[in-house]
């Protein structure tokens, strides 16, 4: 089940949702982008594999 949980289903079930507002402003937290993400790993290992 991607790697939820009991409790983590169970949450989604009843409809609680959790937010990251918080490490964003107290630790300012910032997140890359996806396909950025993917980029950067590609760019990274490909180089690897050849």
């Amino acid at each position: 089940m991607l790697g939820f949980t009991g409790n983590s289903a169970r949450h989604l079930a009843a409809g609680l949702r959790f937010g990251s507002s918080k490490a964003e402003n107290q630790l300012g937290l910032t997140y890359t982008p996806v396909r950025q993400a993917v980029a950067e790993d590609i760019a990274t290992f490909a180089p690897l594999m050849a």
